[in-house]
């Protein structure tokens, strides 16, 4: 790798990372760049085009099923956003050193953990040894609880 050029927004549901992420690619299109963002195809919450936050914003995404799939854009874009990276498949790793290789920026968010707090099988720790920055997100439980109530999942 020429040089290191990621950044990765973790945190847990209702933090704000896929709003950061917005606001991250938002930044680097306003700087000349030419970004492009990913989401997995299972998710599919608020749309198949779009990366969609919890508050509506939203921006332009290709839905792929592989992380191989990444690196069919590696000629044509600056910027790599890539949203919901637990869902993704061991894969995803290597596509970004292969980005790096190319001096390509990488913008990663996702969940850093499962709901029993275990970290996901392509967890964040994967990126440890080639990221520049990481947000870390946390969440207001006073808000979320007003609008939500009490959030649990049952484990059997």
């Amino acid at each position: 790798m020429n040089r290191k050029n990621i950044t990765v927004i973790c945190g847990p549901m209702f933090s704000g990372k896929t709003k950061s992420l917005i606001l991250k690619i938002t930044h680097e299109t306003n700087h000349n760049q030419k970004p492009i963002a990913f989401k997995p195809f299972i998710d599919n919450r608020y749309s198949d085009d779009y990366i969609v936050s919890h508050d509506k914003n939203k921006i332009k995404s290709k839905t792929i099923k592989e992380s191989i799939e990444i690196l069919n854009y590696l000629n044509e874009y600056d910027v790599f956003a890539i949203d919901e990276v637990q869902f993704f498949d061991n894969g995803l790793i290597s596509v970004c050193k292969e980005l790096l290789k190319k001096n390509k920026k990488i913008i990663a968010a996702g969940l850093d953990k499962d709901y029993l707090t275990k970290p996901f099988k392509l967890s964040f720790w994967g990126f440890a040894l080639f990221f520049d920055f990481i947000l870390k997100l946390r969440i207001c439980f006073g808000k979320i609880n007003k609008r939500l109530g009490k959030v649990n999942k049952i484990a059997n």
